[in-house]
């Protein structure tokens, strides 16, 4: 009976006679494990957490303000917009710079004032010509005379930007036409770059660099001699 009654001493309770065994471990349950054992349940158990509380952290994601190492925060990264083109296209300052020309002088992109200046004269030398041959009929801008400064233009244009690098009215305006690589365009890249021109709009459509669709068209760029 005392052996029975040590054995039922557990958990600080007090032992009680084999009369009433039955109804006292039924209603204590199974016996609980030694102090050790609940010491490392509850270490495990405040480390890990348990229940719907404990799943629901594991499954959380870390937040923006996690500093864990090796991990940026989410508002440390910078967005990124359709405009950004790059450190290339923020660094451009000067026409011709991501080419390698100069900003000013010898070699760098020759500016609108000039390429219209040269435009201007180039066409009253043509203008000049045609008159020498038709009379002044040119100047009313009637009948097929009027398309003859044109031709004039295509030809000149063409011939001296293989030959020279630029029409006379380039010359005159100290402009040329050059490939990108370096040197003279070739014959036939002349004669569609001057073609590009007399059709008016191309050259109005331009790039950063301000070479028009004539130059992009052909790989070349008109600089300042």
């Amino acid at each position: 009976m005392y052996g029975d009654s040590a054995r039922l001493r557990v958990g600080g309770f007090p032992a009680v006679s084999d009369t009433f065994r039955p109804c006292y471990v039924a209603s204590m349950g199974p016996p609980a494990k030694d102090s050790r054992t609940k010491a490392a349940r509850s270490r495990g158990s405040g480390s890990l957490g348990s229940g719907p509380q404990a799943a629901g952290t594991q499954g959380k994601q870390p937040s923006s303000s996690d500093t864990r190492p090796g991990r940026r925060p989410a508002e440390a990264v910078p967005p990124r917009t359709g405009g950004d083109r790059g450190p290339q296209a923020r660094a451009q300052e000067w026409p011709g710079q991501r080419l390698g020309l100069p900003q000013h002088g010898s070699g760098s992109v020759a500016g609108w004032g000039r390429r219209i200046f040269a435009l201007a004269v180039d066409w009253l030398l043509c203008l000049l010509v045609v008159s020498a041959f038709v009379g002044r009929d040119v100047w009313t801008g009637r009948g097929s005379e009027q398309w003859a400064p044109l031709v004039v233009f295509f030809i000149e244009a063409s011939l001296l930007t293989a030959l020279v690098g630029g029409s006379a009215g380039q010359l005159a305006t100290r402009i040329g036409v050059r490939r990108l690589s370096g040197g003279l365009v070739s014959p036939p890249q002349a004669l569609i770059r001057t073609f590009l021109i007399c059709l008016v709009i191309p050259p109005v459509i331009y790039n950063r660099d301000q070479r028009g669709l004539h130059d992009m068209a052909v790989g070349s760029i008109t600089v300042r001699r």
